[in-house]
């Protein structure tokens, strides 16, 4: 008797340690998988800084931006949408970006208060989506830079740097600095590509 009780007690012991293991293996596995899970999320989300750019470095891909509080360094690389006369010193702008490897890394640069035209950052397919939808706007050509085929345009909303290729139907003489334009364009990848562009009124420019 004595020897089957000391045996029972064995066994139960042995069952007792196992579930421990068992529970303590799924404890770590649920802690593990939700400090990925934040992490994660935190790293993918797009944050947005209101601010009056302090300055713009293109050679090293910064740039300062002071807060209310505090000035912010973020960085730049092959996918932020920057307008170059938006980040003058002393322009407000509404800074969208991400955090990446400990860096704030620039998505959109927009004039403060203005809606993002940012898609999300979207790659392949999915940028493929969103092409081939026609949009208008109106509005005042600032400049022309024959050197990659893009212009600027002042809009009620803000500006706009748009680009235009051999495709591009240009009417009456349109591409011109200082004039008000009606431009139909589709996005295509992250630029917003000219199908066509004519004056709105009857004014005159400087030609390109």
């Amino acid at each position: 008797m004595l020897l089957r009780n000391v045996f029972m007690t064995a066994v139960a012991c042995a069952v007792l340690v196992i579930a421990a293991g068992t529970n303590g293996e799924k404890d770590n596995g649920m802690d593990g998988s939700a400090d990925t899970s934040m992490n994660g999320a935190q790293t993918g989300d797009t944050m947005t800084m209101s601010g009056t750019v302090q300055e713009f470095d293109m050679e090293q891909g910064m740039l300062l931006v002071q807060g209310d509080t505090a000035t912010d360094t973020f960085y730049i690389d092959e996918q932020s949408m920057i307008d170059t006369q938006m980040v003058q010193p002393g322009t407000e702008v509404d800074v969208k970006y991400m955090e990446k490897d400990g860096r704030k890394v620039v998505l959109e640069v927009m004039p403060m208060g203005s809606p993002s035209s940012y898609n999300g950052g979207n790659n392949g397919s999915d940028q493929k989506n969103g092409s081939g939808e026609e949009t208008t706007i109106t509005g005042t050509i600032q400049s022309i830079n024959p050197a990659d085929s893009s212009i600027v345009v002042q809009t009620d909303s803000g500006t706009d740097t748009l680009y235009y290729d051999q495709d591009t139907e240009i009417t009456q003489n349109a591409l011109q600095q200082g004039i008000e334009v009606i431009i139909r364009y589709e996005m295509s990848g992250d630029r917003k590509v000219i199908k066509e562009i004519a004056p709105a009124t009857g004014n005159g420019g400087e030609a390109y």
